[in-house]
């Protein structure tokens, strides 16, 4: 039986996440380009991580 590779898809929130994090951090500029989501969708989503972190810490 062939071996399959999975590659995991990075999700735009991932994404997201992954460009917070950086130490300078990121503009809705860069978030935006990044995802292809408009201001009001990249804010949403960061509304949506900011309740999931406290709902987990």
């Amino acid at each position: 039986m062939p071996k399959t590779t999975t590659t995991k898809q990075t999700t735009k929130t991932e994404k997201v996440v992954e460009l917070l994090k950086r130490s300078k951090g990121a503009s809705l500029e860069e978030l935006t380009k990044a995802t292809g989501w408009l201001p009001h969708t990249t804010r949403a989503a960061m509304t949506g991580l900011r309740n999931v972190a406290r709902q987990s810490g």
